[in-house]
């Protein structure tokens, strides 16, 4: 009689590989909610910082929004600006020129905001910031 072929266990399924894991673009906020500068002082630095992910070019946009300074007289004012933090990159930095303009003033403000964010990021906690202007010259009684 014929042998009866063996009968070979099948092979188990490879296991299934681990799904990559999912980019992480981040959040991005100004790394405090209120900047001091004086009036002498050549331009304003506001630190953007990215957190809970860095992969991924990313990208946002900022403004300037006037409030008792003045766009022009005391800062010179920014229509969306978009900012790109590269691969990997943790924080990026704007810069507004303010304008000192020789006159005694109480201290002015203006705000900094960003807003439509890309490349997957998103935005917050910070995203609108008060920009305070210390005036630098003295009172007319002050000679």
């Amino acid at each position: 009689p014929p042998e009866a072929a063996a009968e070979t266990p099948a092979a188990e399924p490879a296991p299934a590989p681990e799904p990559a894991p999912a980019p992480q673009p981040g959040r991005l906020g100004f790394a405090t909610a209120a900047f001091h500068v004086n009036e002498r002082d050549a331009v304003l630095m506001a630190d953007v910082i990215r957190v809970d992910g860095t992969d991924g070019v990313v990208g946002v946009y900022w403004r300037t929004v006037a409030s008792n300074a003045l766009d022009g007289s005391d800062y010179e004012g920014q229509d969306w600006q978009r900012l790109e933090l590269a691969d990997g990159e943790i924080g990026t930095r704007i810069f507004v020129p303010l304008v000192n303009d020789g006159l005694p003033e109480v201290p002015e403000s203006f705000f900094i905001e960003l807003g439509r964010p890309d490349g997957g990021a998103t935005i917050g906690p910070v995203v609108r910031a008060e920009v305070r202007i210390v005036d630098d010259d003295p009172s007319p009684g002050a000679r």
